[in-house]
């Protein structure tokens, strides 16, 4: 490490196959013993008021993503007699993970914060993504969704979180620092995936019987 650069922040790290969004919900259910330790020690922040967050990172084939998101613990939904826990957490910011460190039962990490650098209304790209996301979901559910969605400026995220895409096409969301870039991205994706929801009724009813739009088919885009 460059010993003249500031340091980081040190966080618990919770690496997970799945990853979490600025924004969105994720729901944990905890059992192991060192993520409860990290989880007692993010609880006990706020009585010694404190908020403490956790990184949530990518993990998968022996590799773990640089890129994250710190999360908050939300509230505790369920806590079982064995220690168990059934949490909600909300992600916060992207980071830039600098180094893992073990010195405790559970593993933490030394992170940079950071935000997008490109700053834009893509009002236009927008709109298209919103018209776009109800035609999937349209097409998903069989009839024509309910309310309308208005733009904001974490637009492309919401929309992703729901989108079907696997962990790692939102990783490629998140490490993007544009919001348009973003939703450019998933104007591809949807450009390529509605043509297939389309035709292909079998996949249609296995959407609708999941009750939920997480796993759409591959598509290249």
């Amino acid at each position: 490490m460059d010993e003249h650069k500031e340091p980081g922040l040190i966080i618990p790290l919770f690496a997970l196959p799945t990853n979490v969004f600025p924004g969105e919900t994720l729901p944990l259910h905890v059992f192991e013993d060192r993520y409860k330790a990290l989880v007692a020690y993010c609880l006990e922040g706020p009585r010694l008021g404190k908020l403490r967050p956790f990184g949530i990172s990518l993990a998968g084939n022996d590799k773990l993503e640089d890129i994250g998101c710190a999360v908050l613990i939300e509230r505790v939904v369920s806590q079982y007699e064995d220690g168990r826990l059934d949490i909600i957490t909300v992600g916060r910011e992207r980071y830039r993970t600098r180094r893992v460190i073990r010195e405790k039962e559970y593993p933490e990490i030394e992170v940079d914060h950071f935000g997008d650098t490109v700053e834009s209304n893509s009002v236009e790209s927008a709109d298209v993504a919103i018209t776009l996301y109800m035609k999937i979901i349209e097409l998903a559910k069989g009839e024509p969704p309910k309310g309308n969605m208005e733009r904001s400026p974490r637009l492309s995220f919401e929309l992703a979180h729901n989108s079907g895409l696997e962990p790692g096409e939102r990783q490629v969301l998140m490490e993007m620092t544009s919001e348009e870039d973003r939703l450019q991205h998933l104007i591809k994706y949807y450009r390529a995936l509605i043509p297939v929801l389309s035709w292909r009724e079998d996949v249609q009813s296995r959407i609708r019987a999941n009750g939920h739009f997480r796993k759409f088919p591959s598509v290249k885009i």
